[in-house]
């Protein structure tokens, strides 16, 4: 089994005194203030973490590639349009065989360089426009695209007249990028062809990405279209109650406005009911807390560090994070609280933190719990004892968690009864078409399929030889 990453033990995640105190990680400050700051922690230059992952790259064509336009760079006088060309280069070799960490570096330092343009004249708008095709016949860059656009606050304003195409994009990420506040008020025009688009799809993921960032928006007095939002919000039901009680929580102290004109009553009096039970914990109370509350306050915790990307000026004194200083931005946050609390858990509560965590509605924990699952199993051995968790894994909505367990299960040592063995390989092979069914191509969990069958034989016999080709 590979050596793991080495991580922090524990995160310092701030005070949480009263119920609804706030913690904000990282500065405030613009030049530090979203989930790129990630990617310039300690001046490190952002080509540079580039350079640095693809240089890891299995695939030789994108390390060289990347190395020779970084070499070039080194010895010319650089500037943004310099940058930009650079990114035209690199741009079709990255979304065609980089790995995710690798694209979503490339992004943010795409976004930022576009945005160090001021994006004026003739010639960034050309340049600009050989992006747009790009993303047109690349969905992995389509992608890319969609997250430069939204990777800065200044560039989301700058590009508010390039985004009119986006909901023609089929892959689901660049909806639920364009859904993340503040480029929803910033780079569109008007909500209703997002909207359109979001309850167009089954994706419950994308339509509480766009909920949050609308109810944020009207909160703060950035966003005015209450007919939209309401349009949005009356195709919530029952069963969204919990996610919006902690929206509402999370906001209270950003802003206020009344509510009951924009949901369906039944589901109101149910968020005044959950709303009571919401309670901010002490970080070092995590361990001994319900596993409900344990998600709980990863979702406020998860909303609180996305909520970095804005520029707040009322919110309150803040202290920094250590920071992974890798790609996944945010979300090293949380994989390393995740990796604190399944590292730490006693065995005979673990199983029910994990079913719990796994029903969080927010993706990025479920991903987090995939990432970090086999910390605290005895020498990273999974058992017949942990089928049930995997198996939760496996039949996630979202394809970032499926990679993630896919990728684990490879690295990990599979002790596993025949029965056991046989439902893995199919479930593992049947969340391909599934995914696919939400609009995400079929590269997405190919490679961690691949080397799970590659790195587990006894799982491999179960599956198609077609599938294995």
């Amino acid at each position: 089994m590979p050596d793991r990453m080495n991580r922090p033990t524990f995160v310092q995640l701030g005070n949480h005194n009263t119920q609804h105190n706030h913690y904000y990680g990282p500065s405030l400050d613009p030049s530090a203030n979203d989930d790129a700051s990630h990617l310039a922690i300690e001046n490190l230059d952002q080509f540079t973490l580039v350079a640095r992952l693809a240089k890891a790259s299995k695939h030789a064509g994108v390390a060289n590639a990347v190395m020779e336009q970084m070499g070039r760079r080194a010895f010319r006088r650089s500037g943004p349009i310099v940058d930009l060309l650079m990114c035209l280069h690199l741009a079709p070799t990255i979304a065609k065989h980089g790995d995710w960490q690798l694209r979503r570096a490339f992004s943010h330092a795409l976004g930022h360089t576009l945005a160090a343009t001021d994006a004026d004249g003739e010639v960034v708008d050309h340049i600009f426009s050989n992006f747009i095709e790009l993303a047109r016949a690349s969905e992995n860059f389509s992608v890319m695209l969609s997250i430069a656009a939204t990777a800065d606050y200044s560039t989301a304003q700058l590009l508010r007249n390039s985004t009119k195409g986006v909901y023609e994009y089929p892959h689901p990420q660049v909806l639920w990028q364009h859904s993340r506040y503040p480029s929803l008020c910033m780079a569109h025009t008007g909500l209703q062809p997002l909207i359109d688009s979001a309850l167009d799809r089954e994706d419950p993921w994308i339509k509480r990405r766009l909920v949050s960032s609308c109810l944020l928006g009207l909160a703060q007095g950035s966003l005015t279209d209450i007919e939209n939002t309401k349009r949005l919000l009356q195709a919530l039901n029952d069963e969204d109650a919990q996610f919006l009680s902690l929206v509402l929580a999370w906001i209270e102290p950003v802003g206020h406005f009344d509510l009951s004109s924009l949901l369906q009553p039944s589901l109101l009096s149910e968020i005044k009911n959950n709303h009571a039970v919401i309670t901010r914990l002490d970080p070092g109370t995590l361990l001994t807390a319900d596993p409900g509350l344990v998600r709980m306050n990863l979702e406020l915790m998860s909303m609180d560090l996305d909520l970095q990307k804005q520029k707040i000026s009322s919110a309150p004194s803040v202290s920094r994070t250590p920071i992974s200083g890798d790609s996944k931005g945010r979300y090293s946050t949380i994989e390393d609280v995740t990796a604190y609390l399944l590292g730490s858990a006693h065995q005979e509560i673990r199983e029910s933190l994990v079913l719990d965590l796994l029903d969080s509605f927010d993706e990025g924990i479920r991903w987090a719990v995939a990432s970090q699952f086999d910390l605290g199993l005895p020498q990273g051995q999974i058992g017949d004892e942990e089928c049930a968790q995997i198996f939760a894994l496996l039949a996630d909505d979202h394809p970032w968690v499926i990679r993630e367990s896919l990728t684990m299960l490879a690295r990990c040592d599979l002790k596993l009864s025949e029965p056991n063995t046989r439902e893995l390989a199919q479930r593992a092979v049947a969340a391909v078409p599934r995914t696919q069914a939400q609009g995400w191509p079929r590269a997405e969990l190919m490679p961690a399929l691949a080397g799970l069958l590659a790195s587990e034989p006894a799982v491999a016999e179960y599956v198609d030889l077609a599938v294995r080709n």
